[in-house]
């Protein structure tokens, strides 16, 4: 399957802006580092943006998005059929996502909450598989996200997403920040269904996808493990679609995984300036 994927860096050398000491923000943006000379460090983080993190206009537009989902779970492979429905109305939005897999049954991700100028404020986190079901509940009035299950609660940093939403904020984020460069890195606190962590996403290279719905550019972030049971998650947002997302592989440590690849090509089509993120022509 990862035959398919030619990957082809952008032109665009990564400049290292002045240190500064690090921050704690809703988004934080690190900077890509030149090679060094000394033993490798933690990037330093640059200071947030001034003004919304993701001004009116950046998420991507709605659309249903459907997925060839192919994986591999307790050693066996399986195909499934995915959708992720994303819509927005007035200041709220709703995502879910859903899979269904012959044997493996249904799993469903559904993420709703509010839109502000720093982008998705979730509300509420639902995970569903089979007949079980978890929740996270964003609770701001207490600076919490409460778990269900009897999971002990955990704090609400600013700027926190759930799994799901997570993929449309950073699509709003590189829409509204077209300077971001490969090697930067974008650090998100993200809340599964029972417990929550700061994510760090770095920018990759523009690859073109073959997928089943053809040929498309996109941009691939990724979430490097970073301590044991960890997964690693891997995106590619399509400024050609408003950087929805157009593959989405989670990958475990025991090297199980679920790979979603746009099947059909969706009926909106946003250009947010793609002509930054034009892959060079592979001879």
């Amino acid at each position: 399957m990862m035959d398919d994927i030619v990957a082809t860096a952008v032109p665009e050398p990564a400049t290292v802006p002045a240190p500064t000491p690090p921050q704690v923000a809703d988004v934080v943006v690190e900077p890509a580092t030149a090679v060094a000379v000394a033993p490798p460090t933690e990037p330093r983080v640059a200071k947030p943006a001034s003004g919304p993190t993701v001004p009116e206009g950046s998420l991507p537009t709605n659309a249903t998005l459907s997925y060839d989902v192919k994986g591999r779970a307790k050693g066996f492979n399986y195909s499934a059929g995915g959708t992720l429905s994303w819509q927005q109305t007035g200041n709220t939005y709703k995502a879910d996502l859903e899979i269904s897999a012959f044997l493996l049954g249904s799993f469903q991700r559904i993420s709703t909450g509010l839109i502000t100028e720093q982008g998705l404020v979730p509300q509420r986190f639902v995970d569903r598989r089979r007949n079980n079901e978890k929740t996270a509940v964003f609770d701001r009035d207490a600076g919490v996200i409460r778990y269900s299950k009897k999971t002990p609660d955990a704090a609400l940093l600013p700027g926190a997403q759930d799994q799901l939403s997570v993929m449309l904020q950073l699509a709003g984020l590189l829409n509204a920040r077209q300077q971001l460069v490969e090697g930067d890195v974008i650090s998100v606190p993200v809340s599964s269904d029972s417990d929550a962590e700061v994510w760090r996403f770095e920018i990759g290279a523009v690859e073109t996808l073959r997928l089943p719905a053809g040929d498309v550019t996109a941009r691939r972030l990724i979430r490097q493990p970073r301590k044991p049971n960890d997964k690693t998650v891997e995106v590619w947002l399509a400024p050609n679609l408003g950087r929805l997302p157009v593959r989405m592989r989670l990958t475990e440590p025991n090297g199980d995984f679920m790979d979603q690849l746009l099947e059909d090509m969706p009926e909106m089509v946003s250009e947010p300036n793609p002509a930054q993120e034009n892959p060079k022509a592979v001879p």
